[in-house]
């Protein structure tokens, strides 16, 4: 007995330790680990919630997109439809003016005829005054004589 008694002097220690080391095991898992666990757990479930609402705000803001897509759309139409309103307004506005230019045109082409052969009646009525006093002059001026007229 004397390997027994050997051993037990010796090694002793070791179910000793072996016990201490499972005794620490038991005191970190329920001390340690298991609170970190559950630390752990709660950051798992925040971070899902996290992502849940993420998600949703995503489909929120993308719904809401569409939303002004289609509204930035329709908003587009209806500039187009009165721009081509204005122009439609423009060109009748500019057609009416055209108009009115010419008639005033006509109108100013008629007052200057009229004044043109006014001036042209009075002037040949002032060459027909002027001609027989004319032709006294050249026909003394070739003659070189008096003549009475």
């Amino acid at each position: 007995m004397d390997i027994v008694g050997e051993i037990v002097k010796n090694y002793l220690h070791i179910p000793l330790i072996m016990a201490l080391v499972l005794v620490y095991g038991i005191l970190l898992h329920y001390f340690f680990f298991k609170p970190v666990r559950k630390i752990i757990d709660e950051r798992k479930d925040i971070i899902q919630k996290g992502e849940i609402l993420s998600q949703k705000a995503k489909e929120e803001s993308e719904k809401k997109l569409a939303y002004v897509e289609e509204k930035l759309r329709e908003a587009r139409k209806e500039g187009l439809k009165k721009r081509e309103e204005a122009r439609k307004e423009l060109l009748k506005y500019q057609t009416e003016l055209l108009e009115k230019v010419k008639l005033e045109i006509q109108e100013k082409k008629r007052l200057r005829e009229k004044e043109f052969e006014l001036f042209e009646q009075k002037t040949k009525e002032e060459i027909k005054t002027v001609i027989p006093e004319l032709a006294l002059l050249i026909t003394q001026k070739v003659l070189r004589k008096r003549v009475s007229s």
